[in-house]
């Protein structure tokens, strides 16, 4: 047999595993543990996040929260409740209501649209062992770049004490 002659027979012999091989496909087996992390991750981020808190905080309306460790609380003020007070009100302020020796703060996140993780932490104008109180400004209700909606999100971060807290926007 011609030296060209086994040469093709090989490479024949070689296409054809090797194509064999290439068209077949193992199929893989969804991973539970991956599908239920992406799904808890998804529901959180859609829930709870800072572009999707989880409540409008209402003006004169009392909102209670269980604050857990290590987690945030998410929320928003009512652009609505804003615009219906008129112009020229100035004077907004947000009450935490908590039981005597539980530390907890307030953050705010200006570009939630841009980034996620700038939140800054707010400091009380008035603070007593059961309640703290801050000032609002027009920038917390009111976007003015478009003059629509903030889109800035709020986060309380439970430190200690108990974790039962309500909140009130007036």
């Amino acid at each position: 047999m011609e030296i060209g002659h086994k040469i093709s027979i090989f490479l024949l012999c070689f296409l054809l595993i090797f194509f064999s091989h290439c068209s077949y496909q193992k199929e893989v087996e969804a991973d539970p543990l991956v599908q239920l992390f992406v799904i808890n991750f998804t529901n959180e981020y859609y829930s709870n996040s800072c572009k999707h808190p989880n409540l409008i905080l209402r003006k004169n309306t009392n909102q209670t929260l269980t604050l857990k460790p290590n987690e945030k609380s998410w929320f928003r003020f009512s652009y609505e409740d804003y615009k219906a007070q008129g112009t020229g009100v100035t004077d907004f302020y947000f009450k935490i209501t908590k039981e005597s020796g539980t530390d907890v703060q307030f953050f705010t996140n200006n570009n939630c649209l841009t980034y996620s993780d700038s939140a800054y932490k707010r400091l009380p104008m008035a603070t007593t062992p059961t309640e703290d109180t801050y000032r609002l400004y027009k920038s917390d209700f009111e976007s003015y770049s478009t003059f629509r909606a903030s889109e800035n999100g709020y986060y309380l971060e439970f430190l200690s004490g108990n974790p039962n807290i309500t909140i009130r926007q007036y």
